[in-house]
């Protein structure tokens, strides 16, 4: 992923109901992954008339059942993968410098319709709501680069990022 994408998946909200008794407000990486709580994801029968404002649905060469509509390699696109159809997931990526309301309200009632929520990277989990995620997006790197990318790269978090991948490396060769 680019440092201008801006990344979600649809989570279904009732797998994080029935894991927590509630709706979080954020969730850790280790049991998102662990518990596979982005799998399951409900595809009404006409998802793929529902998609094709996005562009055309394009299979992933390297994935026989991933789908994709947008634009893959210049960062707007939803992907769906149906590998096992009891396990749909779905993620999407923004390409923050070329923003598109029209393919963001689309994405957004998608997920409506599919009964999720939204995951951030940084693990936050929001509602398919227009305003949220503009603001949500607007916290994040990709936003933050896309604005500046000089006063980004040269912010002391980047300079703790480099730091810390730099140890790491240190450690590796040790």
């Amino acid at each position: 992923m680019a440092i201008w994408q801006f990344s979600i998946d649809f989570i279904p909200r009732m797998n994080l109901i029935k894991r927590f008794g509630i709706l979080p407000k954020a969730i850790d990486d280790e049991i998102l992954w662990k518990e596979d709580l982005d799998e399951g994801v409900n595809l009404p029968n006409s998802y793929e008339d529902f998609l094709m404002p996005l562009g055309q649905k394009e299979q992933l060469k390297w994935a026989k059942k991933n789908y994709n509509w947008g634009d893959y390699d210049n960062g707007t696109h939803i992907t769906i993968n149906c590998e096992d159809k009891d396990k749909i997931s779905i993620f999407c990526r923004f390409n923050v410098g070329e923003w598109d309301e029209k393919f963001t309200k689309i994405v957004l009632e998608f997920a409506k319709v599919c009964g999720c929520v939204l995951l951030t990277k940084n693990g936050t989990i929001i509602e398919p709501d227009l305003d949220l995620f503009v603001e949500e997006m607007k916290n994040s790197n990709s936003y933050r680069f896309c604005k500046d990318p000089k006063g980004y790269l040269e912010s002391d978090e980047v300079k703790q990022i480099k730091w810390s991948v730099r140890k790491k490396l240190e450690d590796i060769a040790e």
